[in-house]
């Protein structure tokens, strides 16, 4: 055996697993029938001190093996599940019951940990793993492995297999936010094993489309039914599909003679609410199974992120918001309260349609358009801020022009008192002015500096008309350098959304 480049006698039987104590003084052995101890505190490289031998029951071969922090006790797990567990200083004083075997895991035994914590009780904790299971064992009265009898806690892995515990040196347990969690004894019958495994497998069946084909039929399955009713809500609104009450010929009322859609609409609204509160429930109640970075919600600088923060921190983001908006207002609906007029109602179910940026290219494009406003921001802001200052010096300009020639002849019926008037189009009469103030004129600058031109304002003086076709090319220049910014900016970001498209494309 070749320990640290120093070798030391023959081991006897064929070595299964071999674990060194933190310190580096001791060695344990696996063999098929024993586990040998080394010392390795002899300066002599060939001396082989053997400090103890202990008879090994009849097991599987020895997958792994761990020291515990304090170096008094050793656990070992099998090929077959079970776990041995040896106590070190019961074995120097050659007391009874130094080690014992139990059953634990259905597969073999792939990782092994003692947690640097001990409980409130001041117990040792030792965690292990199978392949899709992970088990802690809190154990009191170590010496001579005395006292109550273990209580073993059942927990599934939340990623299906690979436990992230380091094998042998005594860890923190780092696939869950400590080992506080597994203090009150759980169920382990079939029912919570089956719910706790299938979890993640749920929020990737509604969450993530790419996670397989089933996946891709509930994300084609939700997407039709939004569909269905931005479609059945765009009808709605159509006299065609809407119906007099008949109490309106009764009493001539609002409330009675108001169109109202037909009960078809309302009865698809109600299956489309039902499936999309499964889907929102469910979503919610699994986030927890998943890692805080899967769910996007573990912000950079942090280690760990408890299970009920995550899940808040998931209900909290935007397209989870627009989620529950879509489902809140039909039952409170339901319930009797009032949120306003029918139309808010209407527009608080429509914002659904927003749930298909969920969709893996919809949600890049969307990414893609927030990283270049990004970066687009701080040249956007500057130009809204000149576009501030040259609005009001036209704003002024054409007030000026068109809004100060005050007159107390014209329109007395209307004005006994005066008012600002200006000439018509064609110039041969008078007219009220629609430039009451600077403030008013800031509609007429945006509309004619964006070259929307509306028509509602429009100068009618020469000097008015003359500001006018400046106030043109100043728009013109404003949204030119808008448009470089955002074209810059854009320029930037996009060949990354096609490389990510395309490789899309060939990964499908």
């Amino acid at each position: 055996m070749q320990v640290a480049g120093r070798v030391y006698g023959a081991a006897g039987p064929e070595v299964q697993a071999l674990r060194v104590q933190t310190d580096g003084r001791r060695v344990v052995t696996a063999h098929c029938d024993s586990f040998i101890f080394w010392d390795l505190a002899s300066a002599l490289p060939t001396r082989i001190l053997r400090e103890a031998t202990t008879p090994r029951k009849a097991a599987a071969a020895v997958t792994c093996l761990a020291f515990s922090g304090d170096g008094h006790m050793l656990a070992a797990g099998h090929a077959d599940g079970r776990l041995t567990l040896l106590d070190l200083r019961a074995l120097r004083t050659g007391e009874k019951g130094a080690s014992s075997t139990h059953a634990a895991h259905r597969g073999a035994v792939q990782a092994l940990c003692w947690s640097k914590a001990k409980t409130k009780q001041n117990n040792d904790v030792l965690f292990s793993s199978s392949g899709s299971h992970l088990l802690m064992r809190e154990l009191s009265g170590f010496h001579g492995c005395k006292g109550p009898a273990p209580d073993w806690v059942k927990a599934d892995d939340p990623r299906g297999s690979g436990v992230v515990i380091s094998s042998g040196e005594p860890c923190g347990f780092r696939g869950y936010s400590g080992f506080a969690k597994f203090r009150k004894p759980m169920s382990s019958s079939r029912w919570t094993t089956c719910f706790a495994a299938t979890r993640p497998r749920i929020f990737k069946l509604l969450n993530d489309p790419s996670s397989g084909c089933a996946a891709q039929w509930a994300s084609y399955l939700l997407t039709s039914v939004i569909l269905l009713t931005a479609i059945t809500m765009l009808l709605e609104s159509m006299p065609e599909f809407s119906t007099t009450p008949d109490a309106c010929q009764l009493v001539l009322t609002i409330e009675n003679c108001r169109p109202r859609p037909s009960d078809a609409f309302y009865y698809i609204e109600f299956v489309s609410i039902i499936i999309f509160t499964i889907d929102y429930v469910l979503r919610v109640a699994t986030a927890s199974s998943m890692e805080p970075h899967e769910l996007g919600v573990q912000y950079v600088g942090e280690k760990e992120v408890p299970g009920w923060k995550a899940t808040l921190r998931y209900i909290t983001q935007w397209l989870n918001l627009v989620d529950l908006c879509a489902i809140v207002p039909f039952y409170l609906e339901m319930a009797g309260l009032q949120l306003g007029s029918s139309a808010v109602i209407r527009v608080l179910r429509l914002i659904r349609i927003f749930r298909l940026l969920k969709s893996p290219k919809m949600r890049n494009c969307v990414d893609m358009i927030v990283d270049i406003v990004k970066d687009a921001l701080p040249g956007i802001l500057s130009v809204f801020s000149l576009t501030v200052l040259v609005c009001v010096l036209f704003a002024s300009c054409i007030y000026f022009a068109e809004g100060t020639h005050y007159s107390v002849e014209h329109f007395r019926d209307t004005h006994p008192y005066g008012a600002y008037i200006r000439p018509t189009k064609l110039g041969y009469e008078m007219e009220l002015s629609p430039f009451r103030s600077i403030f008013h004129s800031f509609w007429w600058f945006f509309t004619t500096a964006t070259t929307v031109g509306y028509g509602d304002d429009f100068p009618t003086t020469t000097l008015g008309r003359v500001i006018a076709v400046v106030t043109f090319y100043a728009g013109v220049v404003l949204v030119a350098i808008m448009l470089t910014i955002v074209g810059g900016a854009f320029q930037n970001h996009y060949p990354k959304f096609k490389r990510w498209m395309e490789s899309a494309d060939a990964g499908s």
